[in-house]
């Protein structure tokens, strides 16, 4: 116990005097990790950006039945924690992480600590980039596309994608004013006969023919 208190002073003492980081990777050896103290379940965590620990207790958490998962998800009897906030809805008995930020349980299906709405499990797949859809619905992240024609989506990597009536940018519609004349261009680009679009949003003063 003396050690677990000795890497709490030490990591309070850093976290408002902003050093010691050298001091704290070698107390811990790890960059994140849960840990029981004193009754309570602590998640530790080591920024390489910013060179400093920080440490964050779990609320509503019940220490005798935690478990860690990997070093940043973990789950009692109740509820999924990744990091040190709760993953809301998640069953905690089939509870299972997928690579990509994804995860489900034995209904649902999570993007980081979101539930995808209306998910379908059993035709869900990932599409890459963080692209998912299932039979009826699109996904870029934990967003859920507004699709005009499914049949006929595609995605144009990286976060943008169009189907024979809409265009699509950072998983909104975007409003084109003439889908057959519709450009895809480079660097986040598109037109139509009549505007420039940079993603979802158009490019004032923009001449389409000459851009």
């Amino acid at each position: 116990m003396a050690n677990h208190w000795t890497r709490i002073i030490l990591i309070t003492f850093c976290a408002v005097t902003l050093g010691c980081t050298s001091t704290l990777k070698a107390v811990s050896g790890r960059y994140a990790y849960y840990e029981v103290v004193d009754g309570e379940v602590v998640y530790f965590s080591w920024n390489p950006m910013t060179q400093r620990y920080s440490l964050a207790v779990l609320e509503g958490v019940d220490p005798a039945t935690f478990s860690t998962i990997n070093n940043s998800h973990g789950k009692d009897a109740s509820q999924v924690f990744k990091k040190s906030l709760p993953i809301t809805h998640a069953d905690p008995t089939t509870f299972a992480l997928w690579s990509g930020g994804y995860a489900a349980d034995a209904t649902q299906v999570f993007y980081g600590r979101t539930r995808l709405e209306d998910a379908e499990l059993a035709t869900f797949e990932r599409l890459g980039n963080g692209w998912s859809r299932d039979a009826g619905n699109i996904y870029l992240g934990s967003k859920r596309l507004d699709v005009c024609d499914l049949a006929t989506f595609e995605i144009i990597p990286r976060s943008r994608a169009k189907d024979a009536q809409c265009y699509y940018a950072e998983a909104n519609r975007v409003p084109i004013t003439d889908r057959a004349s519709l450009e895809v261009l480079n660097g986040g680009y598109a037109k139509d006969s009549s505007q420039v679009y940079w993603l979802d949003r158009i490019v004032p003063g923009a001449d389409a023919a000459s851009f």
